[in-house]
């Protein structure tokens, strides 16, 4: 199908890490089962078409037209062998200078509480702060006219979202992961039919003919804004921050072995304060606070449904409801839970740490010995001494040392009863965090990963205790009956 441009929108930016990402690329890295994609100039970067998906994802959830998708992203009608082009093209976006982490992730089994079969696997990824350079382009053809809907304004609201860090990307995104938020947007329109000057200044600086640094969002979206934009679908967002304290040391173990220690806690890196360098910190992994949580929701329903392990050999429909919010190979769950950093006075020095300095270990550590025990004799197991390094616990005259922690449940595709439902077993899982019964992270039944909630932030949409106490009793008096959504089968459209 041919095109008659009439006019351009280029859009710069920068994309800021605010949670670690993790964005695969081809083959295994040294010592890595997921690692980071590199570019052709050997630089860790993110894929136009990876930035592309989770654009079109979060538009597909957010806005009612599919031919605006179609437009800005373009398809393939396998079925009629036709399709269009994208209008909308994204640059590939290495990133500024950054040193690859790796973490380990690993599968529970339900029944055992250990290392399911083939899954331990170690996976790449860049730490919170990391850069990414932001570059698109977004053909107006003469077909599209202004009014209530268009594709520059859908292009608005898409950069709002990613002003505001609405849109995730990469891996594990529901597990602390892939959280970028547009920083210094600039965005420059040219008017080709109705400014003939528009043409040369495109033509000429591939960009735009001046720094609009600073500008602010608003001012910059202006001129994309009066074209119209798009009708929204009802989003069911809700969201809980939990600000705890550690009332004994927290461990995640990291994926190597330390010299002063046997067991050293992970550690990610930071952004440093305003004119202070970056180092460094402890941080707890979305997915362990993710698997405290499913443990726990594990055992109320068990207790509610099944005390006796009667259903042990098929899955009940009880069950159902953990999937929703925590997902299951078949079904993506819709809580999402973000990696908890540490925030010690001054982030520690990775060249310290790697040497594992005193004054680095002990600025954010305190050191256990353990001993194994031999069940015949008593005594100590044979070569089973060792020590742990974990995050020193608060001190109670003080704030804590640890970020809160950020819940998120997205109910969009849930009807009533089942969201409610779903959200009072959130309410019930915060309510057990706070009685003291989950624990989190390593050495659980060893004396550390206690913490008490200091107070809960409830989302102003949440609804009344007693709309959720009626979902909750009608669940239970129904046996657990719980419908997860049924989608369409997969379309024959597909991105170009």
């Amino acid at each position: 199908m041919s095109r008659t441009i009439v006019g351009k929108v280029r859009v710069r930016g920068d994309l800021v890490a605010q949670t670690p990402i993790s964005v695969g690329g081809l083959g295994a890295g040294e010592h890595v089962d997921l690692d980071v994609a590199v570019d052709g100039a050997g630089r860790f970067y993110i894929p136009g078409t990876s930035l592309a998906g989770p654009m079109r994802a979060w538009l597909s959830e957010n806005v009612e037209s599919e031919k605006l998708l179609d437009t800005l992203f373009g398809f393939i009608e396998q079925a009629r062998d036709g399709g269009q082009a994208s209008f909308l093209f994204i640059e590939d976006s290495p990133a500024q200078g950054v040193a690859r982490e790796r973490r380990h992730g690993i599968a529970l089994r339900a029944d055992t509480g250990t290392v399911a079969d083939g899954f331990f696997y170690t996976r790449g990824l860049l730490p919170r702060g990391t850069r990414f350079p932001l570059e698109m382009e977004l053909d107006i053809d003469k077909s599209s006219e202004p009014g209530t809907e268009h594709p520059a304004g859908t292009l608005a609201l898409l950069l709002k979202a990613m002003c505001e860090g609405k849109v995730r990307f990469g891996a594990c995104k529901t597990r602390g992961m892939g959280e970028l938020r547009l920083e210094d947007l600039r965005v420059d329109y040219y008017d080709f039919a109705g400014n003939s000057g528009d043409l040369d200044r495109w033509l000429a600086s591939g960009g735009s003919s001046e720094d609009r640094r600073g500008l602010g969002l608003e001012q910059e979206l202006k001129a994309l804004e009066c074209f119209g934009t798009p009708k929204r679908r009802e989003q069911r967002l809700f969201e809980v921050l939990i600000h705890w304290r550690a009332l004994s040391p927290i461990m995640v173990k990291a994926g190597r072995d330390g010299v002063e220690a046997d067991m050293l806690p992970l550690m990610s890196g930071v952004e440093g304060a305003k004119d202070a360098a970056g180092g460094i910190a402890p941080v707890l992994p979305g997915s362990s606070v993710k698997g405290a949580l499913r443990a726990q929701a594990r055992r109320i329903l068990h207790t509610l449904f099944d005390p006796n392990g009667e259903n042990a050999s098929e899955k009940p429909e009880y069950l159902n409801l953990l999937d929703a919010l925590f997902g299951s190979t078949e079904w993506a769950g819709r809580l999402s839970v973000d990696d908890v950093y540490y925030r010690p006075e001054a982030p520690v020095s990775p060249d310290a740490w790697l040497k594992e300095d005193a004054n680095a270990l002990n600025a954010v550590t305190e050191r256990h010995q353990h001993v194994a025990i031999d069940r015949f004799t008593g005594g100590a197991s044979e070569g089973a001494l060792y020590s742990t390094r974990p995050v020193k616990r608060d001190e109670r005259e003080r704030e804590s040392g640890w970020e809160p922690i950020r819940l998120a449940l997205d109910l969009s595709d849930f009807p009533e009863a089942e969201g409610h439902a779903a959200l009072a077993l959130l309410k019930l899982l915060v309510r057990d965090l706070e009685d003291g019964y989950v624990s989190i992270g390593f050495g659980s039944r060893r004396g550390m990963g206690e913490i008490a909630v200091e107070g809960v932030d409830w989302d102003v949409g949440f609804p009344a205790e007693e709309e959720l106490q009626t979902a909750w009793d009608a669940f239970v008096d129904g046996g657990g009956a719980f419908h997860l959504p049924q989608f369409p089968k997969e379309e024959t459209k597909h991105n170009v």
